[in-house]
């Protein structure tokens, strides 16, 4: 594969504008109709991956906040826990959890619906 054309990938996953990046095409001898084709493919690459990123977070989000709905729900309805203080630890735990699987989700559904929006690194987001 062509340094250059290495270089520029790196640049776009790296977060690089697009422009910057066309720049840097230009002025290692690629033509301008080159220049925007490859950005176009690489801003594709990099839409989809973190689309795919979107992707991993919905589903580790939303099973997150079933499965606290699902606890607290016991821990409320349970009539020989409810005045117990361990039910409500319980239910502060699960409520945490559920809103970092709300977080999860909300974060996700961005990436999926608007994979442009974030100019970080690919390697920044998936952290």
């Amino acid at each position: 594969m062509d340094p250059i054309l290495t270089n520029a990938r790196a640049k776009i996953i790296w977060g690089d504008s697009a422009a910057s990046v066309r720049d840097y095409l230009i002025a290692n001898g690629v033509s301008a109709a080159e220049a925007d084709a490859m950005i176009k493919q690489l801003v594709r690459e990099r839409n989809a991956d973190i689309r795919a990123i979107g992707i991993r977070r919905i589903l580790i989000g939303a099973p997150l906040i079933f499965i606290s709905i699902l606890f607290i729900w016991y821990l409320i309805n349970d009539e020989q826990t409810i005045y117990h203080r361990t039910t409500y630890r319980g239910v502060g735990l699960f409520v945490l959890l559920g809103l970092y699987g709300l977080w999860k989700l909300i974060h996700g559904l961005i990436f999926l619906i608007r994979p442009q929006s974030d100019d970080e690194s690919i390697a920044d987001i998936e952290e």
